[in-house]
């Protein structure tokens, strides 16, 4: 059985004693791709390699909102640039974060409008990163006039209504490592509720490891583990769950195979 994990940073340092092992431990588990987002500028390039280096691994490019605070406007040209020059398949991970004190909000929209721009000029799909934002984003997205966006609202932690007017909008929903917590009640419940046909799943490697596993640093390999939560929480067969949400997943790539 394949798996796809929406969500990595492979590229983190946490995984520079042992990268190559990590990913083959994910291709033994049965994860065949794993979108690796793009955070910090200085190692988008590296992203790139890495899309060659190992077989699987789908490029992103973005500007987290943790760093707007501090990060050079000039990166947005540089980003500009690259999109023009190389060939990444999704724009992230970008959004809205209120738990950033050191970060404007006037900040983060600029850049978030500005890579959400670059999205509509390459017709790409975007990772969206949201805390306490929701509402936010979902205001300036629409400020595009664009009815289908494409892309994916990763670790998905806002309302149900909220999921549905992402899905409204063309985006999956993916969960991530907090629906094994058994206390994830809210989360759960909006797992169970929204349709199958809409979900995705991720790690978001090396943070949000599974809870009942020993360990700090999580692992695309993991991903396992939420495909199993989301299947016991829905309580529908392991084996449906897994091939529809693998299925949602390389939709979002359709007619765009490397």
């Amino acid at each position: 059985m394949n798996f796809f994990d929406t969500h990595i940073h492979l590229d983190a340092t946490e995984f520079d004693s042992d990268r190559d092992a990590v990913w083959q431990r994910a291709k033994d588990a049965g994860v065949v791709k794993a979108i690796n987002v793009g955070v910090f500028p200085e190692r988008w390039e590296k992203i790139l390699s890495m899309a060659t280096l190992y077989v699987g691994i789908i490029p992103g490019i973005g500007i987290h909102p943790m760093i707007t605070g501090t990060v050079e406007t000039l990166n947005l040209d540089k980003m500009q640039q690259l999109l023009q020059k190389h060939r990444f398949r999704i724009i992230g991970e970008i959004g809205l974060d209120s738990f950033y004190v050191d970060c404007p909000t006037d900040r983060q929209e600029k850049f978030f409008r500005a890579q959400l721009e670059m999205s509509v000029q390459f017709n790409l799909p975007v990772a969206l990163h949201i805390r306490k934002q929701h509402q936010r984003v979902l205001k300036i997205l629409d400020e595009f006039g664009r009815k289908e966006w494409g892309g994916i609202a990763h670790g998905f932690s806002g309302s149900l209504e909220e999921a549905y007017a992402f899905i409204k909008r063309g985006f999956l929903v993916s969960f991530a490592g907090p629906l094994t917590n058994p206390n994830s009640r809210k989360l759960q419940r909006i797992a169970t509720e929204l349709p199958l046909d809409r979900l995705v799943v991720e790690t978001d490697s090396p943070d949000l490891p599974p809870r009942h596993l020993p360990t700090t640093r999580n692992e695309p390999a993991f991903v396992i583990e939420v495909v199993k939560a989301l299947a016991e929480v829905r309580q529908e067969p392991f084996n449906l769950v897994a091939e529809q949400i693998f299925r949602n997943a390389c939709n979002l790539f359709k007619g765009d195979e490397s």
